[in-house]
């Protein structure tokens, strides 16, 4: 159990095409049936998929307007650990693909997020970060420099394969 937190809530391991879709359908699984178990209980209605294509406010007018005043913060509360294993696991898989970590934004945005999970979860994964920095170095390719304050602002220095799929530049007449 142990081990499956640390992959879930850490940076530590790489997120592959078969950990990505597998860890997705389990995780979406148990979120859906404790949403439906508890909206069920509280409103006495049924709760759809389809339902997680609505917008919070439509859903807060229309399918859970006579739900009990605590049920939105039990929900926001209990979605919370969903939306950090998602965000990470998706970053992992995005840098494991070899495609540029900026691409996780689109998991916030509603449709946009599911088309993303399903292309991660059939894209191949590219060239490993050490291979492709050894690459850059093999091919004089230069990693031009973050924008200023992009470390201090993170808090922590990110590692350079972070960097490596969109940052690299060749500069003509460089020779190093």
């Amino acid at each position: 159990m142990r081990e499956l937190l640390r992959f879930w809530f850490t940076f530590e391991r790489t997120v592959t095409r078969p950990d990505y879709l597998r860890h997705g359908l389990g995780l979406m699984a148990v979120k859906y049936s404790v949403d439906a178990l508890v909206i069920g209980i509280a409103t006495g209605t049924f709760w759809s998929p389809l339902d997680y294509l609505q917008s919070v406010p439509l859903l807060l007018s229309t399918r859970l307007a006579e739900a009990p005043s605590y049920l939105p913060s039990v929900l926001a509360l209990w979605t919370l650990p969903f939306l950090w294993i998602g965000i990470s696991m998706t970053i992992r898989r995005l840098l494991d693909a070899g495609w540029s970590a900026w691409w996780s934004l689109l998991f916030f945005v509603p449709l946009a997020s599911y088309v993303s999970m399903a292309v991660l979860s059939v894209a191949p994964s590219g060239i490993p970060c050490q291979r492709r920095l050894k690459m850059s170095q093999k091919w004089r390719l230069k990693m031009s420099h973050p924008p200023r304050g992009w470390d201090v602002s993170l808090g922590t220095r990110v590692p350079p394969c972070v960097y490596a799929g969109g940052w690299m530049v060749r500069r003509p007449g460089v020779v190093s």
